[in-house]
């Protein structure tokens, strides 16, 4: 299996009002977009754990990349390992809360799988 480059999803770099982020509530994964980053993932409760420039066609391609762990027609996606993998490179290095929350998800998968 070759890496995955990331870098194409995002387009080239400029000013955007809007954002894609990345969020958790403690167990799934939320990808969305925003124009108001602090009031959105104070609304729905999320742990942060990455965001970047972006509009919806990011936040589409996102989707049906991460299409196996969708939960329905939500924008919220189960948190295995590969996509917990790849959610780790976009983390901002020194963003705690990020690694942390990241980790405990990971520590669920586990305890999940050994169930």
């Amino acid at each position: 299996m070759s890496a995955t480059v990331v870098e194409p999803l995002f387009g080239p770099p400029g000013p955007c009002r809007q954002l894609v982020y990345i969020g958790t509530d403690g167990h799934d994964i939320k990808v969305g977009t925003t124009t108001r980053l602090k009031r959105r993932g104070g609304e729905l409760k999320l742990i942060l754990l990455a965001t970047f420039s972006g509009d919806e066609l990011v936040e589409r391609r996102l989707h049906r990349r991460w299409a196996k762990n969708r939960l329905g027609d939500s924008e919220w996606f189960r948190a295995d390992d590969a996509l917990l993998a790849e959610i780790l490179r976009w983390i901002r290095p020194g963003d705690v809360k990020a690694l942390a929350a990241l980790h405990r998800l990971a520590r669920n998968n586990q305890l999940k799988e050994a169930a």
